[in-house]
């Protein structure tokens, strides 16, 4: 497989504490993971880094739980599922885990600055969907004791119930950083929620790639461009 450390940067302001770096992994040539935390105190996430969306959300610790549409054998029998499971949501291949097994969940009850909502939300990936209830936070760009761009008041997903492709992939959820015109339920992504309280300059950023082979790449918001060195490391 092909893994490298790719690097990502938010251009501040003036007189802010910018600029913001994070370390950005390449995973199987195909998505770029990065580390965001939600919530006071912070609970941590790994998530797809999405240009072709525009909804944040991560699995909620009620994930996987609908005993209401998830109770019966058939869900489990992928032959079977698809026809007498009454979520398809629930469905897992070859009788494998739940889709929200082994992930880090947010709890709500755990953070002193969550807003419930109320919503539900749903979304249709090309690869499955995912699903649950919209809720509201501090979101930051990077892991715990970094320089991190910190954007209080995001609204985000909780999600309750994963399609079975997210069970094979090594991240929890997905932030999208496409316009607010593509997002589910109108909500304000959290990079553009930045833009708006003027943590950041403009809505833009520069992505450079190069094959896993090559020496360097570098994602950076806003300004400037930086090629940093690539490092392999396994997951």
């Amino acid at each position: 497989m092909k893994h490298a450390a790719r690097s990502l940067r938010f251009m501040a302001v003036p007189d802010s504490h910018g600029p913001y770096h994070e370390q950005v992994s390449d995973y199987e040539d195909a998505e770029y993971l990065g580390n965001i935390t939600i919530g006071t105190p912070e609970q941590q996430f790994r998530v797809i880094l999405d240009t072709g969306s525009a909804n944040l959300w991560v699995p909620d610790t009620t994930c996987g739980q609908n005993k209401d549409n998830c109770d019966t054998g058939f869900c489990n029998i992928s032959q079977l599922c698809s026809y007498l499971c009454p979520n398809p949501n629930c469905c897992n291949s070859g009788g494998g885990p739940n889709a929200c097994d082994g992930k880090s969940k947010y709890d709500s009850s755990l953070s002193k600055t969550f807003v419930a909502d109320g919503r539900k939300w749903s979304i249709q990936y090309g690869t499955g969907s995912a699903s649950g209830i919209i809720g509201q936070d501090i979101v930051r760009f990077g892991s715990p004791g970094t320089n991190q761009l910190v954007v209080p008041g995001c609204v985000f997903g909780q999600a309750t119930s994963l399609a079975p492709f997210f069970a094979r992939q090594p991240i929890d959820g997905i932030l999208g950083l496409a316009f607010k015109s593509i997002a589910v339920d109108g909500v304000t992504p959290p990079f553009l929620k930045a833009v708006d309280d003027h943590l950041v300059d403009q809505p833009v950023f520069t992505v450079f790639l190069e094959h896993v082979g090559g020496s360097s790449c570098s994602l950076r918001f806003i300004e400037e461009f930086q090629i940093d060195t690539m490092v392999r490391f396994p997951f």
